[in-house]
């Protein structure tokens, strides 16, 4: 899977939740820690990790993962920052298709991923996304023709909106699970309790 890369998205400062969510810990390992080492058993030569909040501590939790660690300087301006830097990482090892995999949904597991990895071709105006039951969302598979789109995103605006506008096109993966993320404490300790 030398044309894939897998970005990891883990540059929030967790404002909300007033800890640092990609250190929590969820089944006796902090999230980060975890989304990261189900992105490299995927198989995918490049896993690219995107910190900013929090960084020295989250890459003391991965950094012998051995995984491609790029610190976002603008993390404060919102999600957009972290996508465009990620896939600026992606363009420049030459991927052809990048997953965008969010450090705080907890529920990410390897079958999940693998259903991005199978449906993955060569079209390079693919979308993959997940059914989340009620809403689409991440994780997120773009083709190289949104690499661009990609980058112009600004703020805290994330991909989903091209997501809609390819809505009749785009494959999904369904995966109730990935409704669940981890923004305020109530969110924290309803995984918790279901973990």
């Amino acid at each position: 899977m030398r044309n894939l890369a897998i970005i990891v998205l883990a540059a929030g400062g967790s404002r909300r939740l007033g800890e640092p969510k990609q250190l929590v810990a969820i089944r006796g390992e902090p999230l980060i820690r975890h989304v990261v080492r189900i992105a490299t058993e995927s198989g995918a030569e490049n896993v690219i990790v995107v910190v900013g909040g929090n960084a020295c501590d989250c890459v003391s939790a991965i950094e012998e993962i051995g995984v491609d660690i790029v610190c976002n300087p603008f993390w404060e301006t919102g999600l957009a920052s972290s996508i465009r830097i990620g896939i600026e990482r992606a363009e420049a090892t030459g991927a052809k298709a990048a997953l965008l995999l969010l450090a705080d949904q907890p529920f990410i597991n390897s079958e999940v991923v693998a259903q991005y990895v199978e449906r993955m071709n060569d079209k390079t105006d693919q979308i993959i996304a997940a059914d989340h039951g009620a809403v689409v969302g991440p994780p997120m598979l773009f083709g190289s023709d949104w690499f661009s789109q990609l980058k112009q995103l600004e703020g805290d605006q994330g991909a989903r909106h091209l997501v809609r506008v390819r809505k009749e096109t785009i494959e999904l993966v369904k995966w109730p699970d990935g409704s669940f993320d981890i923004d305020t404490p109530e969110d924290l300790k309803k995984v918790l309790e279901m973990s």
